[in-house]
């Protein structure tokens, strides 16, 4: 299945496949097989940029925790396919913000920014591709003003951000030291907010508050040309003169006597929201934009003088739209009627008054509003036109009703072809359809041609998208649909056949299991898993032959949002289904069930551990349980074991149950403890709630747990399973605590957990004076580390994920002192993130996922050393990333899942050496 992936990827990457013969990992089994519903959400490809003989393009891999995003560069062929850069590698998980995009390239450079606005060069390779403004410069907070191509072709003019200036003119040649401040026009931290920038000769314009500005690139250089009442909305050079527009008024600066004047006012205008300027045929055109379309509202002409400037009649009754020069010709469309259509309009040299089109062969077709603009192509006009006969087509005019023809009809029939996004790229025209598919034409009907599938999802308003690709020596690259790649980067040489898959960037089409979490007994592991109809129980040893469902063709009640939990107990997983409890060690066999409360009975709430017993809740039907007796049980595995020991009305049923070695901490209407008895079943605290979503940590004969006080925050709470021994850790002593304590783990006779806001790590002996913030290396600024939860024990290290300001996250480990905390190695080199997870303890190592930068996201090892540091392998070889998860330790094997790309999320297994 789907061989052809995996040889893209190596010729892509270059990396060798690693079998399940040869590997140290391998796959268990292909438990969901085939190909999954499509989620196009997974995966994009796009900002295709033509630099230095090759296509670079921006790349986005949905991930697990957080989306993998890259610059990637291609010659056309898969293994001329390659990534360049990571662009989301050191930046905090979960603040993704897609702004990325190519804004402008030389030919043999490119600048674009990443997902959070940074700013970058490529010339198309890995060393030329690096961050300018040293990470901290900005484009523009909005994200929508356009950078300019300065005069000399090599250098950019942009609205650029920091912190200290605001947002203000810069201008970049590409280099660190070429990348300049052009002034700090609204001085300190407030912004002047250019935009508009436009070439005069040899030198840019823009407009900022209060004022037009010129900059021959330098500092010095960057002077305000003449003073304005307000922003001015868009600027235009002709001449001598530099016409602006405010509103609803049209203005003009002469720069030989530097005098600025009216050309149109508002009051001229009537009641509209705005005007802009149009250049086409020769002719300036002043269209107003129409508040309400209400009639009145017309096209006007200027020659650059108030006096010079008149109406280009008839009145409209709504929109002005696409202008376009063909020769001295003008065409435009406007509406003359109710509705979205707008008529052809053309306007000769020496016209006063435009005139419709009309006695088109065949009859003239009329344009939608917003569809569509005019496409100038081989002498003629491309556009989206429609007509009774034929609906919204493909039509070509040469500026005359009688050369105004239907090109082609994309959709015969009742459907709309709808073609938008009309793009040039060398001798060819490209558009896309209603139906989302890439058509070009040579400007025949012959010659155009359907070439692709885009996106199999379909939108209402196609004319949102554009057409994204790039020219390559006569072909093409961009972003196309097939059913079992999805969405991928493809190239063409613009006729069908010679238009297919470039190369396989990820995978999110295979089917693979959700909610696959192995649970180790002994062993084995078992997997509850749903398909998407029915939730089945596997248990398996780590090979295929040894993966078996442990019911047969039993299934379990419930939807995989309510798939239950395995908990583990005196060596053996318990687990409950509707009214059954289960009991299993990992074996078809060995799987049974020993309660049935039948059809008037349900397994409510969670279940834990009161020694070598499980302690579970159920409820007798109807349920809610605060209007209903709920009921506390206990079982040692057997049906004969398993009794009830209490009902009880108090409030809900427990959130969670807390081993205190012979007795269980639960919540209910406060804390309460039990021995499995009835008598021995009591509140011990009251006031105080349950958070459940953090471990215990059993320490010094104590429970050491997060709970929320009803008038107060989170915090770390200590109890023997008494009242008196039952508190919140300081209270009483001015005892300043964590905000929101987070995963207490017991080390080297101490308690160690961290603020889940701050990320600091504290330190406790279980005393209010003995627990303070733990001692940590300071960077070079002088703040403390900041740390990930929760640490884990190995040995006599405790190991954990920091960022100490320099290297980004990466994993780190201490013996409980200062001096013995240090990085263990830097996995992505510099301020780039490792991003160190899943930490885990298998065979005497630790076990983590984490990514260097050139392979993704993959399953890492360590024993503490910086050499014993180590990439375990490579599963989906590449810069994309298999995503590791849900790791579980079993006798002999560590387990987890993955995808590499071929089978989906699927159950893989790492043999550990004895």
């Amino acid at each position: 299945m789907r061989s052809w992936c995996l040889a893209a990827l190596v010729a892509l990457c270059g990396v060798p496949v690693l079998s399940a013969a040869s590997g140290p990992a391998h796959l268990v089994a292909d438990l969901k097989p085939g190909f999954a519903p499509l989620d196009e959400t997974g995966a994009t490809f796009d900002s295709y940029t033509a630099v230095n003989g090759r296509v670079i393009f921006l790349a986005t891999l949905e991930g697990d925790v957080q989306p993998q995003c890259s610059l990637w560069t291609t010659d056309g062929t898969a293994a001329g396919t390659s990534w360049l850069a990571g662009l989301c590698d050191d930046v905090e998980p979960n603040d993704y913000t897609p702004q990325a995009g190519i804004w402008v390239t030389t030919g043999s450079m490119a600048f674009f920014t990443d997902y959070f606005g940074r700013f970058w060069r490529t010339d198309g390779t890995a060393e030329g591709t690096f961050r300018l403004g040293g990470g901290a410069l900005k484009r523009g907070f909005s994200g929508v003003h356009r950078p300019l191509l300065g005069p000399d072709g090599r250098t950019i003019f942009f609205e650029g951000c920091t912190e200290a200036y605001g947002c203000e003119p810069w201008r970049s040649d590409g280099t660190p030291e070429g990348t300049v401040l052009l002034g700090d026009l609204q001085r300190g931290q407030e912004s002047s907010d250019p935009e508009g920038f436009i070439l005069d000769g040899r030198r840019v314009l823009f407009a900022t508050y209060g004022g037009v500005w010129a900059t021959d690139g330098s500092p010095r250089g960057t002077v305000q040309v003449f003073q304005t009442s307000e922003r001015a909305d868009w600027l235009h050079v002709r001449g001598p003169e530099i016409f602006f527009g405010i509103g609803i008024s049209v203005w003009a600066f002469d720069k030989r006597d530097r005098k600025v004047h009216v050309i149109l006012s508002k009051y001229s205008l009537g009641d509209h929201i705005g005007v802009s300027l149009a250049e086409a045929g020769g002719r300036l055109l002043l269209v107003p934009f129409d508040r309400e379309a209400t009639p009145g509202i017309s096209l006007w002409e200027t020659g650059g003088t108030r006096a010079s400037t008149h109406r280009v009649g008839p009145r409209f009754t709504g929109g002005l739209e696409e202008f376009a020069g063909v020769g001295s010709r003008v065409v435009f469309a406007a509406t003359t009627g109710e509705g979205f259509d707008l008529d052809l309009f053309f306007l000769d040299p020496g016209m006063r008054v435009a005139e419709r089109f009309t006695r088109c062969p065949g009859g003239c077709p009329t344009v939608v509003s917003g569809v569509s603009g005019f496409a100038p192509f081989k002498g003629r006009l491309l556009f989206a036109g429609r007509d009774p006969l034929h609906g919204t087509e493909l039509w070509s005019t040469d500026g005359t009703p009688q050369g105004t023809r239907l090109l082609k009809d994309l959709c015969p029939g009742a459907c709309d072809g709808i073609p938008v996004s009309l793009r040039v790229l060398g001798d060819r025209l490209l558009f896309r359809d209603a139906r989302q598919q890439l058509w070009v034409t040579d400007g025949t009907e012959a010659g155009t041609t359907l070439l692709a599938l885009l996106t199999s999802l379909p939108t209402h308003e196609p004319w949102r998208f554009s057409v994204d690709a790039a020219a390559l020596d006569g072909r093409i690259v961009f972003t196309g649909f097939d059913p079992q790649g999805g969405l991928q980067p493809w190239v063409s040489d613009l006729t069908p056949e010679g238009t297919a898959p470039l190369a396989q960037i990820g995978s999110n089409l295979a089917a693979g299991l959700t909610n696959l979490v192995p649970t180790a007994v002994g062993a084995r592991v078992v997997l509850v898993l749903y398909d998407g109809s029915v939730t089945r129980l596997w248990g398996s040893d780590g090979t295929a032959a040894g993966t078996a469902l442990l019911l047969g063709d039993t299934t379990l009640t419930g939807p995989c949002f309510s798939c239950p939990g395995m908990t583990p107990v005196g060596g053996r997983l318990f687990f409950n289904s509707g009214a059954r409890l289960w009991r299993t060690d990992g074996t078809p066999g060995g799987t049974q069930s020993i309660l049935d409360l039948g059809p008037a009975g349900e397994l409510v709430g969670p279940m834990g551990a009161l020694g070598n017993r499980l302690i579970f809740t159920a409820a007798q039907s109807p349920v809610p349980p605060t209007i209903e007796p709920w009921e506390l049980w206990t079982s040692d595995g057997t049906a004969a074991g398993t009794q009830k020991f209490l009902s009880l009305t108090e409030g809900n049923t427990p959130d969670a149950f807390m081993d205190l070695g012979g007795q269980a901490l639960f919540f209910v209407t406060g804390l309460w403890r039990t021995d499995g008895t009835a008598a021995g079943t009591l509140p011990i605290r009251g006031g105080i709630a349950a958070w459940p979503f953090e471990p215990a940590a059993l320490f010094r004969g104590k429970l050491f747990f997060q709970a929320q006080d009803y008038q107060g925050p989170i915090d770390l709470w200590q109890s023997d399973g008494t009242a008196a021994g039952t508190s919140l850790l300081g209270q009483g002593t001015g005892f300043s605590r964590p905000t929101s304590p987070s995963g207490p783990v017991a080390f080297r006779d101490a308690l160690y957990f961290t603020d889940w806001n701050s990320q600091v790590l504290w330190r406790s002996d279980g005393t209010a004076a003995g627990t303070r913030p733990f001692e940590l290396p300071l960077n070079s600024n002088g703040d403390p580390l900041r740390v990930a939860r929760p640490p884990v024990p190995l040995g006599d290290q405790l190991f954990f994920a920091a960022n100490d300001g320099v290297h980004g996250w990466e994993l780190w480990k201490t013996d409980g002192t200062a001096t013995g905390t240090v990085l263990v190695r830097d996995i992505a080199p510099g301020p780039a993130f490792s991003r160190p997870e899943s930490l885990t303890v298998a065979g005497g190592r630790l076990y983590f996922t984490a990514t260097d930068g050139e392979h993704g996201l993959e399953l890492w090892t360590s024993d503490g050393t910086a050499t014993g540091t180590r990439m375990v392998q490579d599963i989906l070889p590449g810069p994309a990333s298999s995503w590791p998860q849900n790791l579980a330790a079993a006798d002999g094997n560590l387990f987890f899942t993955a995808t590499d790309g071929e089978h989906g999320r699927e159950l893989w297994v790492l043999p550990l050496e004895p």
